[in-house]
């Protein structure tokens, strides 16, 4: 009744005969190769600002400002909006020649302005770069408007409006810089174009990118939910404020109504207070698994909503916002803590080699060093990753338990002892879960035994939750946990593998199928002919080959019942000579040929010319259930 995963994908049952929209096949893989390429060129331009400064040249401060900012920065949010559209929206990812001239186009241009200011060029060269910039960010509108329209999951539709609205900014910007460029300040002072031209590129394209992203981007560096505050109302109405705070300060910038500009830029800075509302709480638990990344991310909050006050001062004193050090505030206290925040942890995503590989890099960059320490005194996951372990509790008249894999065995359940049939039903319990039902399938889908880390990085889940999923499954005697055996240093990893007792609930069986419905049944309040007829209309397939009678025959046949055709008393009818669920029908024939029934009825509603009248049961034993068929395709 459900897809058959026989090893780690994704997009696979998240439960009873509910299929979840599958993201499209090597998304990520695809997605990750470009932003690697695309961060390195960012790698590129954020070491050279720091030597520019240092080294001789003629243009001051301007020329590092434009490698980072233009450079290093913009080429960190060109790659990361894309493989954040394509992670959260279960998106394909875009195609390489269209990402690839996205950012070269855009490296281009960064480097043609940096190089042709330096070397004095015509105004036409440093124009034409300035016009390349613009030409990719208009590049980057098109690829995330392509990756989300064409994703599955729709929660990030919202960050796309962030993103085409801080890009709409920074095409302005980029405008005004261009027109400075070419000389063409029309009615306003070059003071006033520039102080605009900064305040769109900075507060615009940057802050509002970095403000649509944060409520997922925390959330995903905690590895927790994200705030029930961070509805798609409320990220709308707060990305509505800060636009038209931004109107406001780069108009009042530009016609020199100081007020005006000074009441925008205040207005932005408690929009940007207002973003920490929508970040999800954190705990000590988030502390320690992500806390100097969080820091940073916490930090470079702060000190961009103190540059754009002191901006507001600035203009009230008749000076430019973003001037000396105050620009140096809000590029070096906020967004370079933010950049190294995310890279922080886009760094061991994206260099990829595994899971020991990921892991590594994590214990690298997320947690306080005595933290770690403490974990490891404690028997904790310590940079390997493994789960936390307590001590051995002392059991009455002072023995330990025992340690190592007689300890981790599961223990007989009470109802393991009273015979076959408590154990079947207390592993379809367990497998009535529909996570842990995709954790079992998982586990039993691989030909090796797996690790927690394997099943997080699969699923998508927090490490502790496929902890107590697996639990469970080792409880109900459908998984059995042992330690690996490893001769390198390290604490040895927990494996999952397949338990003996878990008899054909590995395969396609028909008690597993039985099994499910019966707990969607239970779970949803539905009665079993209509959870049957949900499943049916799933499972039948419209693109078969025949007549609709054959094909619903091949359908009945594919659950297991063996039917043959026959003339009945009131027209054509199915023999079933078969029953697969036939212990259980016996014991409960009403629920089971209800169920039966309705999962017919489901498969002739997908087939135009056939339709389930009745079914005439018969002693499951001896199988000889009747179909009863009508509709034009049996005349």
């Amino acid at each position: 009744m459900t897809d058959v995963v026989t090893g780690p994908r994704i997009g696979a049952t998240t439960g009873p005969g509910v299929t979840r929209p599958a993201g499209a096949p090597g998304r990520v893989a695809a997605v990750h190769r470009q932003t690697r390429t695309t961060l390195a060129l960012a790698a590129a331009f954020a070491l050279t600002a720091p030597l520019t400064a240092v080294l001789p040249h003629r243009t001051g401060s301007w020329l590092p400002l434009h490698l980072f900012l233009v450079g290093a920065l913009l080429l960190a949010i060109s790659g990361a909006t894309q493989l954040f559209a394509v992670t959260w929206s279960a998106a394909p990812a875009p195609p390489g020649p269209a990402a690839a001239a996205q950012r070269w186009s855009l490296a281009a241009g960064a480097a043609g302005l940096a190089a042709g200011r330096e070397a004095r060029a015509p105004d036409w060269v440093v124009a034409t770069a300035g016009s390349v910039v613009a030409l990719a960010l208009v590049l980057l509108a098109v690829l995330l408007v392509r990756i989300v329209g064409t994703g599955v999951q729709r929660r990030f539709d919202v960050s796309l409006a962030w993103y085409l609205t801080a890009l709409a900014a920074g095409l302005v910007g980029v405008g005004l810089g261009v027109a400075m460029v070419a000389g063409w300040h029309l009615p306003w002072a070059p003071g006033r174009v520039r102080s605009a031209h900064l305040t769109l590129n900075l507060l615009g394209l940057v802050g509002l990118t970095v403000a649509g992203t944060l409520p997922f981007f925390v959330a995903t560096e905690a590895r927790t939910k994200m705030s029930a505050r961070a509805g798609a109302i409320r990220q709308a109405g707060l990305l509505a404020v800060l636009a038209a705070a931004l109107a406001l300060a780069g108009a009042g910038l530009l016609v020199g109504a100081r007020g005006l500009s000074a009441a925008g830029l205040a207005g932005y800075a408690a929009g940007v207070l207002a973003v920490a509302t929508l970040l999800p709480r954190l705990g000590r638990r988030q502390l320690a698994w992500a806390g100097p990344r969080l820091v940073h991310l916490g930090a470079g909050l702060s000190w961009w909503a103190g540059a754009t006050v002191a901006a507001a001062g600035e203009v009230l004193d008749g000076r430019p916002p973003f001037d000396g050090r105050v620009l140096a505030v809000l590029v070096v206290g906020g967004y370079a803590q933010v950049l190294a925040g995310a890279l922080a942890y886009l760094g061991p995503v994206l260099r990829g080699g595994g899971h020991e590989r990921l892991t590594a890099g994590f214990a690298t960059t997320r947690s306080w060093g005595r933290a770690r320490r403490r974990e490891r005194r404690r028997g904790g996951r310590g940079a390997r990753g493994d789960a936390p372990r307590r001590r051995p509790r002392r059991a009455l008249g002072g023995r330990r338990r025992p340690a190592g894999r007689e300890a981790r065995r599961p223990r007989p359940p009470e109802d393991r002892v009273n015979g076959p049939d408590d154990v079947v039903r207390r592993q379809a319990r367990a497998l009535g879960d529909p996570t842990r039902h995709r954790i079992f399938r998982l586990v039993a889908g691989g030909t090796d035994p797996v690790t927690v880390a394997e099943l997080t990085a699969e699923l998508g889940l927090h490490h502790n939750a496929v902890r107590q999923h697996l639990a469970k499954l080792r409880d109900a005697g459908l998984v059995v946990e042992e330690s690996e055996e490893r001769s390198r240093p390290g604490r040895p990893r927990l494996l999952y593998r397949v338990a003996v007792e878990a008899g054909t609930w590995g395969g396609d069986d028909p008690y597993e199928r039985l099994a499910l419905l019966l707990a969607e049944a239970v779970r949803s309040g539905s009665s079993p002919r209509e959870v049957g007829r949900r499943a049916g209309r799933r499972q039948v397939r419209p693109d078969g080959d025949g007549d609709p009678v054959t094909r619903l025959e091949r359908e009945v046949a594919r659950q297991g019942f063996r039917p043959r055709r026959a003339a009945g008393p009131e027209g054509l009818e199915l023999v079933l000579e078969r029953c697969p669920y036939a212990a259980v029908a016996a014991a409960d024939p009403r629920t089971v040929c209800q169920l039966h029934l309705g999962l017919t009825e489901g498969l002739a509603e997908g087939l135009d010319g056939v339709e389930v009248r009745g079914l005439v049961p018969r002693d499951p034993h001896t199988a000889g259930c009747r179909l009863q068929l009508g509709g034009e395709a049996t005349t």
